[in-house]
């Protein structure tokens, strides 16, 4: 197991869906959390985001996928990652460990890099363009105020994805409050809850397994 501590936190889990604003809905009326931001239409992608406390879920449909056209994925096909570390220096942290950084996409807002290969599941660094600390502190807000909506979710515990690319590694997040990061061969979000009784119990939303631990 090679262990890698470059980075911050997980900062969003990506779900691709058909039709981003009907799947929003959808996970509105089973958790009822708050929005973490509204649908945004560009002409590559549609993407609108749910608030689960220490990190987002992204409903996104694309039409062009980290360069790639033509993609047709769904159910859980991301994990984005923040850093403070440059990327150059993260490049050459992976290249040691015999895995390549590719250029994702550069945009005004953000530019993003992926780990060891584009196709899904991906895992990826985003690094913001703009000064998000107010945004984080009123999605903090929110969130508090919600009290982990229909099921009492206090954080997602853990992401599970099935990546052989990055399966033999151990990401290491310097903030403690960061989703974990597993692989597996069952793609699968692990929710914390203040409802002991659910327990061992699961969902399937977005084509997507959510287990309570």
């Amino acid at each position: 197991m090679v262990r890698l501590n470059l980075f911050d936190r997980i900062d969003h889990l990506m779900i691709e869906v058909d039709d981003p604003q009907a799947s929003y809905e959808d996970f509105y009326r089973k958790f009822t959390l708050p929005q973490a931001w509204p649908l945004i239409t560009s002409e590559r992608y549609a993407s609108i985001g749910m608030n689960f406390g220490n990190a987002n879920i992204e409903l996104i449909s694309f039409k062009e996928r980290f360069g790639v056209t033509n993609t047709e994925y769904s159910g859980l096909s991301g994990v984005c990652l923040t850093s403070q570390t440059g990327c150059e220096n993260i490049r050459t942290g992976l290249n040691d460990e015999s895995i390549e950084l590719l250029d994702g996409e550069d945009t005004q807002g953000y530019k993003t890099f992926v780990i060891a290969g584009k196709e899904a599941p991906t895992v990826f660094v985003c690094y913001y363009k703009f000064n998000i600390d107010g945004w984080k502190a009123r999605l903090s807000e929110e969130y508090k105020k919600s009290n982990g909506g229909a099921f009492g979710i206090t954080k997602i515990e853990e992401v599970c994805i099935n990546n052989l690319l990055l399966e033999k590694h151990e990401f290491k997040f310097d903030q403690p409050d960061s989703v974990k990061l597993r692989f597996s061969k069952t793609p699968e979000v692990r929710l914390k809850s203040t409802q002991s009784n659910l327990i061992g119990k699961s969902i399937v939303v977005g084509e997507t397994l959510f287990s309570f631990c």
